[in-house]
């Protein structure tokens, strides 16, 4: 944008030919310059003179605003020892002025832009919820024998005490390592304290293991952990993985998607 003026300068052959030579050659290397340039063969296609000028008069209208704008073809512009103007505000030139508008009305459309789309945070906030329990069925990995500390650990989970849900699955964890519930339970209690590399590593693990009771929750909860803690890429594949399957969370993993890309 900073690049604008002296475009149209040379654009309507404006520059010196030390000024041409030197800008002939940065427009070879500078990508920043070459977007400018084509930005503004781009507005001298769709806007015609009398339009411009039409705008201006229009502008003038309003005094203050006119001025503002003048006075941004400056302020957005970088001054360079090849490219010093003594021009006056008053003696701009309509290409400067237009020159001016589009800077603004550039700016003004990325503000909007990246005010308007909402950010991961809140696309987590809005498809979050926490984990209702149900049935919890937790077996033993080796026996098979349905193992009722979990019970404690949910008991506390449900009342909020996630601390004490995520101790009392620790200690199942440390005697039963492959309990997929206990994992389960610790990886969504991690989440509702926004400990979420935790999180991840314990949902990781269940999702692994395959487990038909709590894989598919397991994934959706590890999918938006991911879409918090910014790994779109991650969250992207695994709600693809979701999208694909038949369960609860197919059309919320299906939305999701649609939000974020």
């Amino acid at each position: 944008m900073k690049d604008l003026e002296k475009i149209f300068k040379y654009l309507d052959g404006e520059l010196t030919n030390e000024e041409k030579h030197w800008l002939d050659k940065e427009l070879l290397i500078n990508k920043s310059l070459n977007q400018s340039k084509l930005l503004v063969e781009e507005i001298d296609q769709v806007i015609a003179d009398e339009q411009v000028f039409e705008f201006i008069d229009k502008l003038k209208a309003n005094q203050k605003l006119y001025n503002d704008i003048i006075a941004a073809n400056y302020v957005v512009g970088v001054e360079n020892e090849k490219f010093t103007t003594s021009e006056k505000h008053a003696n701009a030139s309509w290409k400067q002025i237009a020159a001016a508008v589009v800077t603004l009305l550039i700016v003004i459309s990325a503000l909007l832009f990246n005010f308007s789309k909402p950010s991961h945070e809140k696309i987590f906030a809005s498809y979050y919820q926490p984990y209702k329990i149900n049935n919890i069925i937790s077996r033993t990995a080796n026996s098979g024998i349905i193992d009722k500390r979990i019970d404690v650990a949910a008991k506390f989970y449900d009342k909020n005490d996630y601390l004490a849900a995520i101790a009392q699955c620790e200690q199942i964890i440390k005697t039963d390592a492959k309990n997929t519930t206990a994992h389960f339970f610790t990886g969504i209690s991690f989440l509702e304290l926004h400990n979420y590399q935790k999180a991840i590593d314990n949902l990781s693990f269940v999702t692994c293991q395959n487990d038909i009771f709590y894989t598919r929750q397991a994934e959706w909860y590890l999918a938006l952990c991911y879409l918090e803690t910014n790994q779109i890429k991650r969250a992207t594949s695994l709600l693809n993985n979701i999208a694909h399957k038949h369960s609860y969370y197919k059309q919320k993993a299906t939305d999701l998607l649609k939000t974020i890309k």
